[in-house]
Order: C-alpha cells, then sequence, then structure tokens
C-alpha cells in the first residue's frame, strides 16, 4: 500500500512538472513572437517615415526599388532573419505603383507577423 502512494505520488509529481514545463515553453514563445512582431512593424514604420518625409520630399518620387545604397544607413531593409526585403521567404515585401523611368507615385510595405495579420503601409 505504502509503494502505491509513492508511485501515485511521484505520477503526480511528473504530471505537474510536466505542465509547469510546457507553460514555460509556451509563455516563452509568445514572447519572442511578440518581441520579432514589434521589430517588424518598427522596420516598416521607419521606412515608411523615411521614403513619405524624406525621400520623396526631396526627389518628388518614391523609388522604385529599395536597396541599401539608396537609403539611409541606418534604415533595415532586413527582417529579424536578415533576409532582404522582397527576396525569397522575406517576411518584408515592397510594391510600388504608377512608376514610370524607375520613379513612383506610390507604395505599399508589408511585414509578415507571427501573432497577427499581415502589418501594411500604403502611400
Amino acid at each position: 500500500m505504502k509503494r502505491k502512494n509513492i508511485l501515485i505520488n511521484l505520477a503526480m509529481l511528473l504530471t505537474v512538472i510536466l505542465v509547469v514545463t510546457i507553460t514555460i515553453n509556451y509563455q516563452s514563445d509568445f514572447i519572442i513572437k511578440s518581441k520579432l512582431d514589434k521589430q517588424r512593424k518598427t522596420d516598416i514604420n521607419n521606412l515608411f517615415f523615411y521614403l513619405t518625409q524624406d525621400y520623396y520630399l526631396k526627389n518628388e518620387h518614391y523609388p522604385e526599388f529599395l536597396e541599401k545604397d539608396s537609403l539611409k544607413q541606418k534604415l533595415s531593409i532586413t527582417d529579424p532573419q536578415g533576409k532582404v526585403i522582397n527576396s525569397a521567404d522575406s517576411d518584408y515585401t515592397y510594391t510600388t505603383y504608377n512608376c514610370h523611368n524607375n520613379k513612383c507615385q506610390g507604395f505599399v510595405l508589408k511585414a509578415k507577423l507571427d501573432l497577427e495579420q499581415v502589418y501594411q503601409k500604403q502611400s
């Protein structure tokens, strides 16, 4: 009887440990995804602000393509995994419209998020 109680208590303890471990892993995954989503939104907002409040005012158009050389060095055109905007599997896309001779009148910036729908900014 004593042995049976010990086994039941041990099983209950292992169950509690398992539940706590799963909960901690879920919470840490959620925190990591939240942080990455925040970084993605910040990158898109920074690009949007630069393009609309700096680049367009100086050039009276938007660039057809985003390239590191044509932007301020502090701006990130790479996603949190290091993939350049518009490259295969990148979380970021930059699409332009009404373009003539590499000069565009509008754009759409998008970021794929882990915990929310696609984040989008449009000129």
